[in-house]
């Protein structure tokens, strides 16, 4: 579990590397390297780290009434038993954390082409 933390921990500092900052005036963010990240890059991710923050909430919220972390019977963590299971097509896990991570890999990888395109010239 505490991998799960970290990696969801890792999720929400790359959301906040990512967001454009609010604060700069639209001169500036031509120079911020983050705004060359295409848009909803920000809102994947965040999408991700939320899915893993209501895994480890499940889990903490469990451990809590039961007293041991490590006596928390699987059948009632419902979120972190659908993490680990099988991969099946249209589960939370599918949704909320696979086709978001897909598809902002896919947004960065079309903004590193065009900006690749671009550069040749």
């Amino acid at each position: 579990m505490e991998r799960l933390v970290k990696v969801q921990l890792q999720f929400e500092f790359y959301v906040e590397l990512v967001k454009p900052n609010e604060d700069l005036n639209k001169s500036d963010l031509k120079s911020v390297h983050k705004k060359e990240l295409p848009d909803g890059v920000a809102d994947h991710l965040e999408r991700m780290a939320k899915y893993l923050n209501k895994i480890i909430a499940e889990f903490e919220e469990s451990s809590a009434k039961f007293g041991d972390q490590e006596a928390t019977e699987l059948s009632k963590l419902k979120r972190l038993k659908e993490f680990i299971a099988d991969f099946e097509e249209g589960s939370a896990f599918d949704l909320k954390f696979k086709t978001p991570f897909h598809e902002a890999i896919g947004l960065i990888k079309t903004a590193a082409n065009k900006k690749s395109a671009d550069e040749n010239l």
